[in-house]
């Protein structure tokens, strides 16, 4: 018997997704610190947009690990990747590759069979009781169609 499923892809997709969004964030970031320290008026605003760049792909990097640590919360989660990796396009979406990952790997996390995690590993089947043969009176499992000593139906 195999274990359970466990949501690989949508965790690999969201975290490479959000690792893309992550260092965009920190370019951009980067890049508006040095216009603000050059003098340029433009550069706070560059460097608060790879602020909240580098916000969204750590959240994208969390939600992708949580994929993988709470498989149940799978179609919250999902969901919660999708609407941060699409807020992500606004601002670059991880060089926009990022933000496609995180899309499908939110899809991936939204159509993911949970049912191991949700209600337990399936029951051992059931044991079927004992049976008396009516002809000889022996006791034998009852699965068998007929008597395993004499033959006889049961």
């Amino acid at each position: 018997m195999t274990g359970p499923r466990l949501p690989i892809g949508a965790f690999l997709l969201t975290l490479i997704g959000g690792l893309l969004v992550l260092v965009e964030g920190a370019i951009v970031l980067f890049v508006g610190s040095v216009l603000s320290s050059a003098g340029y008026a433009v550069g706070s605003g560059v460097a608060g947009i790879g602020a909240i760049t580098l916000l969204l792909g750590f959240f994208l990097l969390l939600l992708g690990i949580a994929v993988l640590v709470k498989p149940a919360a799978h179609r919250d989660l999902g969901v919660l990747i999708i609407v941060f990796a699409a807020v992500s396009f606004v601002f670059g979406g991880g060089f926009f590759l990022g933000g496609i990952l995180g899309i499908i790997g939110g899809i991936l996390a939204l159509v993911f069979d949970a049912s191991y995690f949700i209600s337990g590993p399936p029951a051992p089947p059931a044991s079927v009781p004992d049976r008396t043969c009516t002809r000889c009176g022996k006791l034998f499992a009852g699965d068998g169609r007929e008597c395993p000593f004499c033959h006889a139906p049961p």
